[in-house]
């Protein structure tokens, strides 16, 4: 922001009481009028208040007057004092959303990832609490601003009119596409009430806007019951003998269909072809239900491939060579997407404890004046 200021001449236009006393909302619609979009748009950050600040606007003499002597049901606790107590708390567990933004999305963004390995929390109480608000902050961090259309009259009639003309750009853009949001690793949300019960909400709600919500996990009785109600399409890589009657009695997907995807094989056929999945897909006119294959390349198998063994050998030519020469050596020397057959035969034969080390040298020798 301070190159900003200086490079556009903003700067010099007034002396140093002025900018003692300016604001971050008078910096930022200084740096908007001059172009400078992203630079606003940081000063806009600095302008919001920050997670402390809050607690001390519950101190104010219009919310004393009307709820200072409300106490919160079943307590003796003041209600504005349990606030405040939240808001501390929050402040101290949760650093990442109690400070200034500093994470800015362009909006020409097309694919946003949120990792929440590090974040998430464990099985007690306070930990399942963590993990509910971590995956609910990432739904907004990668897709908040998807609902704009939808309060397209709210938005411009709040804003000041030289902010209409960027406002409606990405108003209209978003409106013009299908947005999705995907969870993965939704077993770690398995028995939190509040975030199924939100991205249930979203789900019914968002379609019809274009929103699409794709929630992932690995077994079925992973996902609450009314989110399976309400799903329009599943894609089952594998499930369990105990979870046909589920499908059958729900989706109205035939038992015989279910029995005999249970005995198809696991994983990328031998022959290339593809990985099974069924794929069940409501309709107006009811429900289909098909046995398809998956085929993709051998780049986005390797890319994919998260067997033990064939993502140590992927890890260590990683490491090597970075991971789009990598993916390119794996997918040129096997095609299937899987060096694990390999693997697992040499540690039978040869007397070594680093075969995936010996298999990744071997691979690169190979590729001689080309690599």
């Amino acid at each position: 922001m301070d190159s900003a200021l200086q490079d556009s001449g903003l700067y010099e236009k007034h002396d140093a009481t002025w900018w003692a006393r300016s604001t971050w909302f008078e910096v930022r619609d200084m740096l908007h009028n001059a172009g400078y979009i992203m630079a606003a748009q940081r000063a806009h950050y600095q302008a919001m208040p920050q997670l402390p600040e809050v607690s001390s606007m519950l101190g104010h003499t219009s919310l004393r007057d009307v709820f200072g002597t409300v106490q919160r049901d079943g307590s003796n606790e003041l209600l504005l004092d349990y606030i405040r107590r939240a808001l501390e708390q929050g402040h101290n567990d949760y650093p990442m959303i109690s400070g200034y933004t500093r994470f800015m999305i362009n909006p020409e963004t097309r694919v946003i990832a949120v990792d929440l390995n590090n974040v998430a929390g464990d099985k007690t109480p306070a930990g399942r609490l963590k993990t509910g608000i971590m995956y609910l902050l990432a739904g907004q961090i990668a897709g908040g601003d998807f609902t704009l259309p939808q309060y397209r009259d709210e938005v411009l009639k709040q804003l000041p009119r030289e902010y209409h003309e960027i406002a409606l750009k990405r108003i209209n853009q978003l409106d013009q596409e299908v947005k999705t949001k995907v969870y993965d690793e939704l077993h770690n949300a398995r028995g939190i009430d509040f975030i199924w019960e939100n991205l249930d909400t979203q789900e019914r709600e968002q379609r019809k806007f274009a929103i699409r919500t794709v929630l992932s996990t690995q077994y079925l009785r992973d996902y609450p019951e009314s989110v399976l109600k309400s799903a329009n399409t599943l894609w089952l890589l594998r499930y369990k003998p105990e979870d046909i009657p589920v499908l059958r009695d729900n989706f109205n997907v035939p038992e015989f269909m279910l029995k005999r995807f249970l005995k198809m094989p696991e994983g990328p056929a031998p022959d290339g072809s593809g990985v099974p999945v069924l794929g069940v897909f409501r309709v107006k006119s009811g429900t289909l239900a098909r046995i398809l294959k998956f085929t993709v390349g051998p780049l986005e198998l390797w890319a994919l491939n998260s067997s033990p063994k064939d993502s140590a050998l992927r890890k260590t030519l990683t490491n090597k060579l970075g991971s789009v020469r990598a993916r390119k050596i794996l997918a040129e020397n096997f095609p299937r997407g899987s060096a694990t057959s390999l693997i697992e035969h040499r540690a039978g034969q040869h007397n070594s404890d680093n075969v995936i080390e010996e298999l990744a040298s071997e691979l690169i020798r190979k590729q001689g004046y080309n690599l």
